[in-house]
């Protein structure tokens, strides 16, 4: 789907992309709904600089799924709403988002109460698999969210139960260094 010249206020509901296909979606300035609940597919989502309503993957359904969404950088905030990691939780993130700004939201389905009871920055590993370890370690107790730096990016790990898993656990890359704020069901 493309329609990056109109500014138009597009609303897209799709269930998304099956196993080993792909879904490319860029929408001009306007502000978008936009709601992919691929569990499985690829999808690509380049948005303008309007204020946009975005709902990634299945909250807790995730298998395969790899989310890719580029927003870009208005002055309204974006909402971003994640689902969980899928099979590869533990070893690479499935959310990779550019353009975050201040002001903008990253919700997680799977849990409304994440970042209830902290939000904790951590020290990186070696390596990106390393980095992702320590993130899930620090994140591994109900409604827990950490973050840390590597490799010049923000990696985020939010589990719902405290006990680790693809249907529980959320591994977002976001492209350049943040600063987090926890708030109750979102960061």
């Amino acid at each position: 789907i493309t329609g990056d010249t109109d500014p138009a206020h597009v609303k897209l509901t799709m269930a998304g992309a099956a196993s080993g296909n792909i879904d490319n979606i860029t929408l001009g300035n306007g502000n978008n709904v936009i709601t992919n609940v691929s569990t499985a597919g690829t999808i690509n989502v380049t948005l303008g600089t309007g204020s946009n309503y975005i709902t990634l993957g299945g909250a807790t359904t995730n298998s395969t799924g790899r989310y890719n969404l580029t927003i870009g950088a208005g002055t309204a905030p974006d909402y971003i709403t994640v689902g969980t990691g899928g099979t590869t939780y533990a070893t690479t993130p499935n959310y990779v988002i550019s353009g975050v700004q201040t002001g903008d939201r990253i919700t997680f389905s799977a849990d409304g109460a994440s970042s209830a009871n902290a939000l904790t920055e951590t020290t990186a590993g070696a390596s990106l698999a390393q980095t992702i370890a320590a993130i899930e370690a620090a994140a591994a107790f109900a409604h827990g969210v950490a973050y840390a730096i590597y490799g010049g990016n923000t990696y985020i790990a939010e589990s719902a139960s405290g006990v680790l898993s693809a249907n529980d656990t959320t591994i977002i890359q976001l492209v350049g260094i943040h600063t987090l704020t926890a708030s109750t069901g979102y960061v």
